[in-house]
């Protein structure tokens, strides 16, 4: 099923200037490993070597919130739009 995967601006250079693209997969973790497969350089940037969402990441799919326990085994469906971003900190 195709899933569009928002790109931030700050990896574009990574997706070749791509901001939106087109995976295929059911769960959160099947998009994303698809989205590294075809853009290698973003390999260490969203997961880790084990496939793990890096600490940095918030996921939202059609603009919810992903849930927090295991973000990464939420269902997609046929047409969802996720969106990576990065969380800030500072103070």
């Amino acid at each position: 099923m195709s899933i569009k995967i928002k790109i931030p601006e700050f990896l574009q250079d990574k997706t070749n200037g791509r901001s939106l693209i087109d995976v295929t997969g059911n769960t959160l973790r099947e998009c994303l490993v698809a989205l590294v497969h075809y853009y290698p350089a973003l390999k260490g940037e969203i997961v880790d070597g084990q496939g793990i969402l890096l600490f940095r990441w918030l996921i939202f799919i059609n603009g919810k919130l992903a849930s927090a326990s295991d973000e990464l085994s939420t269902p997609v469906t046929e047409g969802d739009v996720v969106l990576l971003v990065p969380m800030v900190a500072g103070g």
